[in-house]
């Protein structure tokens, strides 16, 4: 007779065997196992963060075997240093501290051509020079107010980026209280350098996003457009509704917010300066969003309209092809209106007159 030790013994060696033989079935059916986000199997790599005051997220479709975060992540620092006035020692700071900035970054120097190429073909709408014109101002549910007692007549003198003079090795102001603030468009930058970094290496579907604004290229994970939420009014009762717009190689940059207003003769006002008047705008315009393929222009593009108000708005959309936009607006005694412009419409989620 077999001992039970013998015993015992057989039936642990065929133990192990059939546990062998499931295990290499198993993974002979499966194939190998996929590693998380950023593995050349599965494709995607998506991560998020904090810059410039504001929350991030990127996301991309790669075949390599890393997530660029770290060389992103650079990118914002680079633009944050050049232009964040929260950055004690970013160039914008050290500019308007001392009247006159050396060696300016390249960042610097480029901003400061767009910025005056943009003012000269908006009529001065796009401002990057306003700052102290808002100091004047405060705004509240029940409207506007001065909060210092200083004239406007008095700091429109300080105003205009063509008091900024600009070489290759030197800026310098000709009013020494000019004061620039790239702060709304530093965003824009950031993203037109990211997503210009992607396409370097090959990449064609990606979505970056810093605060509302958003660049989206390419397809999604499931083949489809990229889709931006557009939060809107119902036109008639105006209840708040969630739709979306689908997102062809462009960047979408909100201004304005249409539930935040105050009331000026039956017409709802939104909470912008005009830096052409130093005083509060007057039109009905509450909210626009900009799309253009260059996120620079898209998010610049986007103040102004809140400055030009819906008509002028909408006058620079039949003359400027690469601009498109999404408008909601009311006038005295009226409800809110939604305008979008004629290319876009296939793209919204919900209908437009």
């Amino acid at each position: 007779m077999v001992s039970n030790s013998r015993k015992n013994l057989i039936y642990s060696l065929v133990l192990v065997v059939l546990i062998g033989a499931v295990y290499l079935y198993r993974n002979r059916e499966a194939g190998p196992v996929e590693k998380q986000n950023n593995s050349p199997l599965s494709g995607w790599v998506n991560f998020s963060g904090q810059t410039m005051g504001a929350s991030y997220q990127v996301k991309f479709k790669t075949n390599r075997n890393e997530n660029f975060q770290s060389k992103i992540d650079s990118i914002f620092t680079r633009v944050t240093l050049a232009f964040s006035s929260y950055e004690v020692n970013s160039e914008v700071n050290r500019f308007n501290l001392n009247d006159s900035l050396a060696s300016p970054s390249a960042d610097f120097l480029d901003m400061l051509v767009f910025s005056k190429d943009l003012n000269s073909k908006t009529f001065g709408a796009f401002e990057p020079t306003q700052k102290p014109l808002e100091n004047l101002w405060e705004f509240s549910k029940n409207g506007p107010f001065r909060k210092d007692s200083t004239e406007i007549a008095f700091v429109m003198p300080s105003v205009g980026i063509q008091k900024v003079n600009v070489s290759d090795t030197l800026i310098r102001k000709s009013n020494s209280g000019t004061l620039l603030d790239f702060n709304p468009s530093a965003i824009g930058w950031a993203i037109e350098g990211v997503g210009n970094y992607l396409e370097k290496l090959g990449i064609s579907d990606y979505w970056i996003q810093i605060g509302g604004q958003i660049r989206a290229h390419g397809l999604n994970e499931r083949g489809e457009l990229w889709k931006a939420g557009i939060r809107y009014p119902n036109p008639g009762s105006g209840e708040a509704k969630e739709g979306a717009l689908a997102l062809e190689n462009k960047t979408i940059s909100p201004a304005g917010n249409w539930e935040a207003f105050y009331l000026n003769d039956s017409t709802r006002i939104s909470f912008t300066l005009d830096p052409r008047t130093g005083m509060p705008v007057r039109h009905g315009l509450l909210a626009a969003w900009a799309i253009n393929a260059n996120s620079k222009k898209a998010d610049a593009l986007a103040e102004v309209l809140m400055i030009l108000g819906p008509r002028e708005a909408m006058k620079m959309d039949s003359m400027d092809t690469d601009l498109e936009m999404i408008l909601i607006y009311n006038e005295k005694g009226s409800p809110f209106k939604i305008y979008a412009s004629p290319e876009i419409k296939p793209y919204l989620s919900f209908p437009i007159e």
